[in-house]
């Protein structure tokens, strides 16, 4: 395990130092062990998950299983826009201490490493870890980003530890919200930045695509939606730096298609799009950027 992580992390039970010894992560306190796995640790009791969590785990894990290495080289417009957002907004971002929770796909940790990010993804799915920490040694970006496979909601990491937070299409999936917003606010320092991508409420979707929107929740068990109004509130001591809205009608009509026959160009699609991200209606996703005050 890269001997970096231990000036991240602490013992998720006690909330203590954690020091490795022989290749496990023992807690200065009470002595709790944690397996390092191909140098990742594993912060987390797989059992104790709330059995949404463990049915997340096991469909993201089939969802990125088979990804390969081309997929965070080559990202997909819409992946672009998003890594766009973030340093728009949070231009200072050279050696900084940056957490992202729930890697998906990586191509936000690997983008914001490659522009000199300090990097640490975390994620409940070990195998995503894994594949994800191959990819960074083959394109040279080992030592800047490390991995932890650990819960959202029961971080093991310390107090005001990281300058950025990101965390993107994930609260809407985690039973615990309550307990992932206050660990959130836990580890940002004061004047850091926080990325966050989640659903739009349902009455702000353009109605012919509610059925599709209402059976994806279903199938990707999403547990709420949120708008920019709500988000606020339940960040209190944040302030809203910069909101967009996302995947409007045409963009959506456009993807279905393209999942059957593929005629129409992503980055086309994400150009339409981007001239409606400042409005909320018939909007899909809300991206929120704030600053811890």
């Amino acid at each position: 395990m890269n001997k970096r992580l231990e000036q991240y992390l602490r013992c998720p039970l006690c909330l203590s130092d954690l020091k490795n010894r022989n290749n496990t992560l023992v807690c200065s306190k009470n002595k709790h062990n944690f397996k390092i796995v191909q140098g990742i640790p594993i912060l987390l009791d797989y059992s104790s998950l709330h059995t949404h969590s463990q049915n997340q785990q096991t469909h993201f894990e089939k969802t990125f299983g088979k990804r390969t290495i081309d997929s965070v080289i080559n990202m997909k417009p819409h992946e672009i826009r998003y890594l766009e957002r973030f340093a728009g907004n949070f231009k200072d971002i050279k050696d900084k201490r940056v957490i992202e929770v729930g890697i998906g796909s990586g191509y936000m940790s690997i983008g914001l490493a490659k522009r000199g990010a300090k990097v640490l993804a975390c994620d409940i799915t070990l195998t995503n870890l894994i594949t994800l920490k191959r990819f960074t040694k083959v394109l040279g970006l080992e030592k800047s980003i490390l991995f932890v496979c650990c819960s959202a909601d029961q971080l093991p990491c310390k107090n005001n530890a990281f300058d950025y937070f990101v965390i993107n299409a994930v609260l809407e999936h985690i039973p615990q919200e309550k307990k992932a917003i206050s660990e959130i606010k836990r580890t940002v320092k004061k004047g850091g930045g926080l990325m966050i991508t989640v659903p739009v409420k349902y009455k702000y979707i353009f109605p012919l695509l509610l059925p599709v929107n209402y059976l994806h929740d279903k199938r990707i068990g999403h547990l709420r939606r949120y708008d920019d109004i709500s988000l606020r509130s339940k960040f209190h001591g944040f302030s809203m730096k910069r909101v967009y809205f996302t995947g409007h009608p045409l963009k959506v009509i456009k993807f279905i298609i393209n999942l059957i026959v593929k005629i129409f160009d992503e980055r086309g699609m994400e150009i339409e799009d981007e001239r409606w991200e400042n409005v909320k209606m018939w909007s899909s996703n809300v991206i929120a950027l704030f600053y811890k005050k």
